[in-house]
């Protein structure tokens, strides 16, 4: 059985080019072993309809879809499908995960990060499955909120380790990462079988965390 993996160290763009990237196994409960996702309350609330710039994205066919199957069905979103591609059980946990919110980064925003990092560093990245898994792993929370949910809870808890900020209003969200980075909402409130999705227009990613201090 897939479970879902946490990042031990969390990603700034130098780091995700210079590779500073540990991830650990699958998250554990202490003294018990690893932990399957948990399913949470369900929601009295009905998910709201999408909205944006979605008009390639097949939103009445991907309700009875999983996650990933729903992914690959939007063709702005074909390198993020890509990168699943390359990692297997990572994806086969995200189908099996009961409730999600994923910010999915459109293929416009691969490509900034290409130009920001610089093609052989980009290619290195796709290329290097423990990087790739926590910097995939950064845009999911475990969590299923709709845009007015993300504007309510104000911060999300991602897989990755790390914090994504929730900004603005549901019809305008702004999402934050620890490194300071931004992106913007531009198709929000798709709703697959397991998941609700909002494509961004960048990649997300963390900063690296403070070291203790010494004893």
């Amino acid at each position: 059985m897939h479970r879902i993996r946490m990042c031990a160290t969390a990603l700034t763009l130098t780091a995700v080019a210079a590779g500073a990237v540990a991830c650990a196994g699958p998250v554990t409960a202490p003294g018990t072993g690893a932990a399957p996702l948990v399913a949470p309350a369900a929601s009295a609330t009905p998910m709201a309809e999408p909205y944006g710039d979605c008009a390639d994205v097949p939103t009445t066919e991907l309700g009875n879809r999983p996650l990933v199957a729903a992914l690959a069905a939007v063709p702005r979103l074909a390198a993020l499908s890509a990168a699943l591609g390359r990692l297997p059980a990572l994806a086969g946990a995200l189908d099996a995960a009961p409730a999600l919110t994923v910010f999915a980064p459109t293929d416009a925003a691969f490509e900034a990060l290409r130009g920001r990092l610089g093609a052989p560093e980009f290619d290195a990245l796709m290329g290097d499955a423990e990087r790739l898994d926590g910097l995939l792993s950064y845009h999911v929370t475990e969590k299923r909120l709709d845009a007015r949910g993300l504007v309510e809870a104000g911060k999300t808890t991602q897989l990755a380790w790390g914090d994504v900020t929730v900004a603005d209003t549901p019809e305008m969200l702004t999402l934050a990462s620890t490194d300071e980075g931004t992106a913007g909402v531009v198709c929000g409130n798709v709703q697959s079988a397991n998941a609700t999705v909002f494509l961004v227009d960048a990649v997300l990613t963390p900063a690296t965390p403070t070291a203790p201090p010494a004893p």
